[in-house]
């Protein structure tokens, strides 16, 4: 396990993925008048992001100041719109141990849908990479860290998941959501290289105050369960996530709860601006064929079936962030 300031980043990032951030008795999902329905199809038709959108936040663990994080929206030399997500340790954590992590998704030409995305993470030298591509009914991801060897494997979903979801997506699906109150949806996410399976229910009106006064908001509540083979290392995540009460549904605010206390998102800046070109960005762990730029619209490559692998067994849990 991480020490605890670079493991509050990660929880912190996981907190902006809407995916909680702490293991918790596994009790029913959220109170539910009918079958939770697939999310997906229904918000497909949304515009839930353009081009030009930046969004930063802080994260805060306890109270305390633990991380700041921004997320722009790019489009490369192909017209493919990419969400990029960097985030860093700050405050108290950033003076004890050092922690960042970069995440790039490339969306579908239509819908909300992740075509592939790829992640870093630094935790104080400690390195770790991600990259996954997406498929009807399963993803396809390849580790790598700082030592030990790589691992590819293909993950495949239950029938009732069609397609996962990464962070980015999963907030965009939350957002281009319009449900009647107390109605729920489920979807599956992936988080590093983990799915997770997440029930929400829309709770309808709530005010969130900011330092400049207090914003009409719309509040979804959600669990979400990371599946793994051995279940004795599968985990229960509670979250909360209030966006604006407007057609622009921006995030305002989340809130996850873990062993040690809550944790909260906020945010601090949101602008829309002119369409932004993709830049290039270079891995922290460098491969042949590197780098992968969002600026000639390269996705992480698919393995094929022969290079696909089961995971190191002296490595059954690697942190997803």
């Amino acid at each position: 396990m991480y020490p605890a300031p670079a493991r509050s980043l990660r929880l912190a990032v996981v907190s902006l993925a809407l995916l909680g951030a702490g293991c918790h008795p596994d009790g029913p999902a959220v109170p539910t008048s009918a079958p939770a329905s697939a999310l997906g199809a229904a918000v497909e038709t949304v515009p839930a992001v353009v081009s030009g959108e930046y969004l930063a936040g802080t994260i805060f663990v306890l109270g305390v100041e633990a991380a700041v994080a921004e997320v722009q929206v790019c489009t490369d030399a192909n017209q493919a719109i990419h969400l990029h997500l960097e985030a860093r340790s700050s405050g108290i954590a950033a003076a004890v141990k050092s922690a960042y992590m970069e995440m790039d998704t490339v969306l579908a030409d239509v819908g909300l849908r992740p075509v592939g995305d790829w992640a870093d993470a630094d935790i104080g030298g400690k390195l770790r990479r991600y990259d996954v591509r997406f498929r009807d009914g399963a993803y396809d991801y390849e580790y790598h860290r700082t030592t030990g060897p790589a691992v590819r494997e293909r993950i495949s979903l239950a029938k009732e998941y069609e397609w996962a979801h990464d962070l980015h997506t999963a907030v965009l699906l939350l957002r281009g959501w319009r449900p009647r109150l107390g109605e729920t949806g489920h979807f599956a996410a992936v988080l590093g290289r983990h799915t997770w399976l997440t029930e929400v229910a829309f709770r309808g009106p709530d005010v969130v105050l900011h330092a400049d006064g207090p914003y009409p908001a719309v509040r979804i509540e959600g669990v979400a369960r990371m599946q793994h083979r051995k279940p004795e290392l599968r985990e229960t995540r509670r979250f909360a996530i209030w966006f604006s009460d407007d057609p622009d549904r921006i995030p305002l605010r989340a809130k996850t709860e873990s062993s040690f206390g809550d944790i909260w998102l906020e945010m601090t800046q949101y602008r829309r601006g002119p369409v932004r070109a993709c830049r290039e960005y270079e891995r922290v762990i460098p491969l042949p064929g590197d780098p992968l730029s969002p600026a000639t619209g390269s996705a992480p490559a698919s393995p094929t079936p022969s290079e696909l692998a089961e995971p190191d067994p002296s490595d059954p849990d690697p942190p997803s962030f």
